[in-house]
């Protein structure tokens, strides 16, 4: 993913959470001005948001906590 929309907290996010969650394999990040850019493995599949209106009450607030539980990187502070 790249571009102005992509912020480099989330490839720490991602780089982070290896092994601790089902999630791509990051390859590697980087910045040129404004634009991010996060190498990562593609995974076939549907995205969070595609799948989040069809989510039971409970499962999203599970998916939430897990969010939350992540975001919360010793040493950095979550926007």
């Amino acid at each position: 993913m790249y571009g102005r929309r992509v912020h480099l907290q989330e490839a720490h996010y991602l780089e982070y959470v290896q092994g601790k969650v089902a999630c791509p394999r990051l390859y590697g990040y980087h910045q040129n001005g404004d634009e991010v850019f996060v190498e990562m493995e593609y995974v076939k599949g549907k995205t969070l948001s595609e799948i989040w209106p069809k989510l039971s009450d409970k499962r999203r607030q599970s998916v939430a906590d897990n969010i939350i539980h992540y975001q919360c990187v010793p040493g950095e502070t979550s926007a």
